[in-house]
């Protein structure tokens, strides 16, 4: 790249050619995000229906899934249901697994929903499990 534009030289070595400078910002518009998350407390025995509708997030198939890790390693995962799919928007259930709450009442869990097709596209939310009471 070259700051010929800033420096002026441009115009002084090209003499008569007109120049322009510009400066613009690129983003990314295609990596996920949620636009909206329902559901995000449940019961420490699992089974809680989490609602997620993402946009941009990669097209899902059976070969191409997506886990929902429950916890840093990998070794607690939700389940993953597809509801509607379009290029601009996905519709998901995770259906929350079993947690250990290790004597506590709450505890709260980042869950990382990570395609199979890409895992740079990610997307992450918090979900807090409360102690099941005995019924």
């Amino acid at each position: 790249a070259s700051s010929c534009g800033a420096t002026g030289s441009c115009s002084a070595s090209c003499g008569s050619v007109k120049t322009a400078c510009f400066a613009f910002e690129y983003y990314d518009d295609q990596v996920p995000q949620i636009v909206e998350v329902d559901n995000v407390e449940g019961p420490s025995i699992g089974d809680t229906e989490i609602r997620l509708l993402i946009a941009k997030f990669p097209e899902l198939t059976e070969d191409l899934y997506a886990t929902a890790q429950f916890d840093t390693e990998g070794l607690v995962i939700g389940t993953v249901e597809v509801v509607s799919y379009t290029p601009e928007e996905t519709d998901l259930i995770i259906i929350s697994p079993p947690w250990d709450m290790k004597g506590l009442a709450t505890a709260t869990v980042t869950v990382q929903l990570i395609p199979a097709s890409n895992d740079n596209h990610k997307v992450t939310f918090t979900f807090t499990y409360f102690l099941a009471e005995p019924t």
